[in-house]
């Protein structure tokens, strides 16, 4: 639908102003001209469909995510028909709303998830589009250790204690405060 044909035998042209076809040839020679390219007299010519992505967007692991919405299509033939693949786990997409929320899973490291978004229109035209959902992890304590006691038994009034928490990424830890 989205192709017309462009040269007739006697060499003239059909163009489109307005979105609307329009000829310089006879009458007949534009009717068939239309009626090749499916359209009938006066019927505008449709845009190609189109889909626009979202940002790229980084949230950290297990916090709920503002929703993300994905913009509507543009040109080919309304209903359209929307898909999401490739979200991190625990993120949902809603057609009805074109909105993409919820609280992704544990991950390991950081992790960049490629998302496509694909609409389908009503005469089966396809647009993607696509953004990346990165999911940062939480720090993990993996390591606690204690240092010892000056006396070697018992903490003596006064006596700082060491608390020493390893983490499995770096991490930056600001603590006060005095003995028991």
């Amino acid at each position: 639908m989205n192709t017309l044909p462009k040269l007739f035998a006697c060499g003239r042209s059909v163009g489109k102003a307005g979105g609307v076809l329009r000829s310089s040839l006879p009458a007949a020679a534009a009717l068939l001209a239309l009626l090749s390219a499916g359209l009938a007299p006066g019927q505008a010519h449709a845009q190609a469909l189109s889909l626009t992505a979202p940002a790229d967007v980084s949230v950290r692991e297990g916090v709920g995510i503002n929703i993300i919405s994905v913009p509507a299509a543009t040109g080919g033939t309304s209903p359209y028909n929307y898909a999401v693949t490739g979200l991190p786990g625990g993120l949902v997409f809603t057609e009805a709303t074109r909105t993409i929320a919820g609280s992704p899973h544990a991950v390991t490291a950081t992790t960049v998830s490629p998302v496509t978004i694909t609409v389908t229109d009503s005469a089966s035209a396809t647009a993607s589009a696509e953004f990346d959902i990165t999911v940062q992890d939480e720090p993990r304590v993996i390591g606690i250790s204690l240092n010892s006691p000056a006396s070697g038994g018992i903490y003596a009034t006064g006596e700082d204690i060491v608390v020493t928490l390893t983490y499995d990424q770096a991490v930056t830890v600001t603590t006060t405060g005095s003995g028991i």
